[in-house]
């Protein structure tokens, strides 16, 4: 692909792919890139016009991009090195693009710095994986952001989101990176049905700053780091599953969490070690629930907090499907009975990627 500034309306056929680029790619603020289902987009291993950042492709979106492929037919963009790595190329960057054109659906990015990132402009995106990237996805500065089946793998960090009024992550799933997502300077979030599987520092961490905070229906499973990571203000933490090593950490603040689940039954240890922590030093205790805390040493089940009436210290039936789905963490059952339903809920089997 001949690089440089794209003002008119072009389209990437399937029969051309792969297109190589081997400088940087800018799509002007009227111009709109179309990309067939199946088409693959390579980044050369060095930028002819050094523009950007000098040592690496960049693709700035201040236009459109339309890349909505079948489910049997993803579009993705990678590296064109016969090693590739994370940071080999710049990612697609997002800055001020028309909001109303955008449409990713069932892209993959790989191997980038910045998976896909967003500034001042909040496209339509559903079904979009990030793999081996510095930080799969990054938004900032925007409004109205609702992200659907948006999906990072073996990053350093799954989503970085900050400054963004209206926020919604549903559906999502982060696997496998370092850090999960990291919420900070939000406003009117939502953190709904979420997969945060095998992380290592944490999975979700949560610095917003006002309105609605919700996180509910989540699945965290990892046997080592913080589960669910919050800060301060008051959030909705209600119906979430965890098994992992330290199930919540507070900072400050008083959030209302009920009807969550905590094990730990993957723990590095072969035993959790920490349930629901509150690092405030409170007198008295804030209390929480009513939540079922187990797997978790004597005294450890509930650090700087207390439990409310009705909360529990058993361990439930879990379902698993025939095939032995490895994060199937449904409920046999209404759970602690068939009029007060606990833990995530859903139909459908969580999955990790």
């Amino acid at each position: 692909v001949v690089p440089g500034t794209l003002s008119g309306d072009v389209t990437w056929t399937r029969a051309n792919s792969p297109y190589v680029l081997y400088g940087d790619l800018k799509i002007a603020p009227l111009g709109i890139l179309r990309i067939d289902p199946g088409v693959v987009v390579k980044a050369g291993d060095y930028d002819a016009f050094r523009a950007g950042n000098p040592n690496r492709i960049d693709v700035l979106v201040e236009g459109a991009m339309v890349a909505n492929a079948t489910g049997d037919q993803p579009i993705i963009f990678t590296s064109d090195r016969p090693t590739p790595a994370a940071n080999d190329w710049s990612g697609l960057a997002f800055n001020g693009a028309d909001a109303d054109l955008t449409k990713l659906s069932n892209v993959v990015v790989a191997y980038a710095d910045k998976g896909i990132s967003l500034t001042g402009t909040s496209p339509k995106f559903s079904g979009i994986t990030m793999i081996n990237c510095t930080a799969g996805m990054v938004a900032s500065n925007t409004s109205n952001l609702f992200l659907l089946q948006v999906n990072a793998k073996a990053c350093d960090d799954g989503l970085l989101l900050s400054a963004v009024a209206s926020l919604t992550v549903s559906e999502c799933t982060v696997f496998s990176c370092r850090r999960g997502v990291t919420a900070n300077g939000n406003t009117d979030s939502s953190y709904l049905g979420n997969n945060f599987l095998k992380f290592q520092d944490f999975g979700l961490k949560v610095n917003d700053l006002g309105g609605s905070i919700r996180v509910e229906d989540n699945l965290f499973v990892s046997g080592t780091g913080v589960g669910l990571y919050l800060i301060d203000l008051p959030v909705e933490v209600r119906y979430n599953t965890f098994d992992s090593a330290y199930g919540i950490r507070i900072d400050k603040g008083s959030p209302n969490m009920e009807k969550n689940i905590l094990v730990s039954r993957l723990s590095v240890t072969g035993k959790g070690i920490k349930g629901i922590e509150h690092l405030a030093g409170l007198t008295p205790k804030p209390i929480f629930g009513p939540n079922d805390v187990v797997d978790f040493p004597e005294g450890n089940d509930y650090l700087g907090c207390a439990s409310a009436s009705g909360s529990l210290s058993s361990y439930p039936f879990f379902m698993k499907e025939q095939a032995g789905a490895e994060y199937d963490y449904r409920l046999r059952q209404p759970f602690p009975d068939t009029n007060d339903l606990w833990g995530i809920r859903r139909i459908s089997e969580p999955k990790g990627l």
